[in-house]
């Protein structure tokens, strides 16, 4: 009997702006399409009660497979949170506002449970 190895093809990672790119020597395990949403506060400025600001409050998505099987869960934390509950805790690094002034991020793992799933 031959075994047979599990050989995945690598995934290129996401076109972002510079200060949000992972450093080099990291490699892209997971793709997967986020459907959800993003919560906003929008609240009065110390400075000028007058004048109001957005900030970001929290994510909330389920994340599919490219069959589009919902394999894991994004929310606050951040926390993506695998079907299995294993799940990588992050946290924010860097961001770049977009052109609506909501932000992207780039976070870094803070602390992980069982990864099993989420490692691949």
């Amino acid at each position: 009997m031959t075994a047979v190895g599990s050989k995945r093809k690598p995934i290129s990672p996401p076109q972002v702006p510079d200060n949000l790119k992972v450093p080099d020597g990291q490699t892209v395990l997971l793709k997967a399409l986020g459907k959800g949403v993003q919560i906003y506060d929008c609240k009065a400025t110390a400075a000028d009660p007058g004048k109001f600001d957005w900030s970001f409050k929290a994510p909330e998505a389920d994340l599919t497979n490219e069959d589009g099987k919902k394999i894991a869960k994004h929310y606050a934390g951040p926390t993506w949170e695998a079907n299995d509950g294993s799940k990588v805790v992050g946290e924010k690094k860097a961001e770049a506002r977009g052109p609506a002034r909501f932000p992207g991020c780039c976070s870094k793992r803070k602390r992980t449970k069982e990864l099993a799933r989420l490692r691949g």
